[in-house]
């Protein structure tokens, strides 16, 4: 139940309204581009934590996601034994234009310079995890309040900490996501062990 709350609080208060707002910064329909990702990929949209996806599912999702803040996916697929590898291996077959669902994928990732600063991030990330900042899309790294979020949503271990401070029990869990209508800043600090 705990995962359940905290990955509903990401969805509410920082996937859903940056992308959407990324998305009429460009001009984009957040949900029709929803639909195409859906159409493409079914999977890569069951599991909105990662945790039991498929790995190719996230590779499909860091495909066709211009990703404020991709260390969340490779921390995921770091945990799969050859994640990275293949991860990397894709990203390279997309920028090379022989990924054989390419233009799928070409067709609903709406920045054609992504997939090149995606590899260039993931081989970064695979020889030096620890000093690599955040690939923060502009509209993120622009806003404060985004900003505060994705420190919390951007890493498995934040979000893991974020989800293990929700309620236990099924009820308490409700209770949260019904009376919680702003993200919960003090909360989120706690979690990651700063000063609230």
């Amino acid at each position: 139940m705990q995962r359940f709350a905290g990955a509903i609080d990401m969805f509410r208060f920082f996937i859903i309204p940056a992308a959407s707002d990324y998305y009429a910064q460009n001009g984009f329909s957040f949900w029709f581009h929803q639909l195409l990702r859906f159409v493409d990929d079914p999977a890569s949209m069951i599991d909105p934590t990662g945790l039991r996806a498929h790995p190719d599912a996230v590779i499909g999702h860091l495909m066709q996601v211009v990703h404020a803040n991709p260390v969340y996916d490779l921390q995921l697929l770091e945990s799969i034994p050859g994640g990275m590898e293949e991860l990397e291996r894709q990203v390279a077959a997309m920028v090379a234009g022989s990924h054989p669902r390419g233009e799928s994928i070409s067709a609903i990732c709406e920045d054609s310079g992504y997939h090149e600063r995606l590899l260039d991030y993931v081989r970064q990330y695979r020889r030096d995890p620890a000093n690599l900042s955040p690939m923060l899309r502009s509209n993120v790294a622009d806003n404060e309040r985004f900003c505060e979020i994705e420190r919390t949503f951007g890493s498995m271990p934040n979000a893991m900490r974020y989800f293990a401070s929700m309620p236990t029990s099924v009820l308490g869990s409700l209770w949260h996501v019904l009376r919680t209508w702003s993200f919960p800043v003090e909360l989120a600090r706690r979690a990651r062990g700063e000063q609230a």
